[in-house]
């Protein structure tokens, strides 16, 4: 267990260092602000609305239905089983990285994307 968790340290630092570079270290924080993603968000609501009518609040509502089982089933299920620490939250690493973002709280696996995106994706 301990050389997997050594392997992680040294992969993240690997790809946290080395393949930075100015476009992305621009355009991943603003990617990852919740609010950027809004227009498509509306674009889906409003083309279910357009293009199915009644079936369209029924879309929705499966979409939303299975947003919140994915965000459920990582926060509350899986990520306390893992219990992997955010490296930006791990004491030994605080001196090697560079910090974009604001580091989120608690737990990193899975990232909470992961589990919302792919039941979409087969919905």
């Amino acid at each position: 267990m301990e050389s997997i968790q050594q392997f992680d340290v040294e992969l993240f630092l690997k790809i946290h260092r080395g393949l930075s570079n100015g476009f992305f270290d621009w355009l991943m924080p603003l990617m990852r602000n919740r609010f950027f993603w809004s227009p498509l968000y509306l674009f889906i609501v409003v083309f279910c609305i357009k293009q199915y009518k009644k079936q369209g609040y029924y879309i929705i509502a499966m979409l939303l239905f299975t947003f919140a089982m994915g965000d459920l089933i990582a926060s509350r299920l899986i990520k306390p089983l893992v219990s992997r620490v955010r490296p930006c939250n791990d004491f030994n690493l605080a001196n090697d990285i560079i910090h974009r973002v604001p580091c989120g709280s608690g737990l990193s696996f899975l990232q909470h994307m992961q589990p919302i995106i792919l039941p979409l994706r087969y919905f």
